[in-house]
């Protein structure tokens, strides 16, 4: 949140493994600021050194940070949109961004992640189960049995089971945090709808393709008050603090239409997660069982409908047997049964 400027506020819907570090990292280096426009330690811990930073937002945290308080009195902007509330300062509605990938995808590469932390022996209470502590090992489900060092066919057979596990809701994938990242991307629609964030315009990079180079263009054409507030800031050094203020006074309301683009500073390049080298072998194993179009990978298409469906419009390939059975009599017939 721009302590300068009460228009220019963001809000990223992160969803894992989809770019999710890279994103972070970058808003860190681009949003980590002091007040007077000073770039903090890029080591320290931006969540407790920045008040206008923040790194993550709990439901309640949400809750008191965008909820419409204002409306009630009828005060608006000269726009007709209304204030957010922010601690007793108005503030409009942030600008909410994130990036997608293919669901079933997406998927695979959260199945993967979930393998490595879990076999890797790094555990964390709550977080990531530990394999060597008969409690966790009760919680889990049956998949887990399956030995995924045997071989390709074993490997494999985990995977299956891993599907059948979260089709019947087994209690483990709530339990363990680190099921999140398998998690279905349309579950935040919920959560930004609940706080009036959905937004009609293309809010989200339907894909990873090219990331470092296509996000920060993304970002400078859906944000563009920010791209245009960071340019303001870095050039601070040429200009005194009174300067500046008058500058920024200048800055039109809606710089999307009233202003060149200017672009936010390129992203860095990283060399991504561990687990994308599937040094177990299991993201390859997922992979191929989906590959061969049998009742598991049906199953994944029917668990990512909602997936599909929400961003349809902008996600390029359905995969074939996905298409297949949304197309069947079968699928369509359940869903309008509901």
């Amino acid at each position: 949140m721009d302590g300068s400027d009460p228009t220019n506020t963001l809000l990223y819907a992160p969803i894992k493994k989809a770019g999710h570090t890279q994103i972070h990292s970058y808003l860190h280096r681009v949003l980590n600021r002091n007040k007077d426009g000073t770039i903090l330690d890029r080591n320290s811990n931006a969540g407790n050194a920045n008040d206008t930073y923040l790194e993550m937002l709990k439901d309640k945290e949400l809750e008191s940070l965008f909820y419409e308080a204002l409306k009630e009195h009828g005060n608006k902007n000269k726009d007709d949109s209304y204030y957010f509330a922010f601690k007793h300062t108005r503030r409009t509605k942030p600008c909410v961004f994130t990036v997608l990938r293919d669901p079933v995808s997406h998927f695979l590469s959260g199945y993967n992640e979930i393998e490595y932390r879990v076999l890797s022996g790094v555990h964390d209470p709550g977080v990531v189960p530990n394999l060597t502590d008969p409690n966790d090992l009760e919680k889990l489900a049956s998949y887990i049995k399956i030995p995924y060092e045997d071989g390709p066919k074993q490997r494999e057979e985990r995977f299956a089971e891993f599907v059948r596990d979260l089709v019947m809701e087994h209690p483990c994938f709530a339990h363990f945090r680190t099921y999140e990242h398998m998690a279905s991307m349309s579950r935040n629609l919920h959560t930004l709808a609940k706080f009036s964030l959905l937004q009609e315009e293309p809010w989200f990079l339907p894909t990873l393709q090219n990331l470092t180079d296509n996000f920060p263009k993304f970002l400078s054409q859906r944000c563009p008050r920010l791209a245009w507030n960071y340019h303001q800031l870095e050039s601070r050094d040429d200009d005194s603090t009174e300067q500046h203020h008058d500058r920024s006074l200048e800055i039109p309301r809606h710089a999307a239409s009233s202003t060149p683009l200017l672009l936010l500073p390129p992203m860095d390049r990283q060399s991504g997660h561990r687990s994308s080298h599937d040094p177990c072998g299991t993201y390859q194993a997922a992979k191929s069982v989906f590959a061969k179009n049998g009742t598991v990978a049906r199953a994944l298409c029917i668990l990512h409908a909602m997936d599909y469906a929400c961003y349809n419009c902008e996600i390029q390939s359905i995969p074939e047997i996905c298409q297949i059975v949304y197309a069947s009599a079968d699928f369509s017939d359940r869903i309008l049964s509901v």
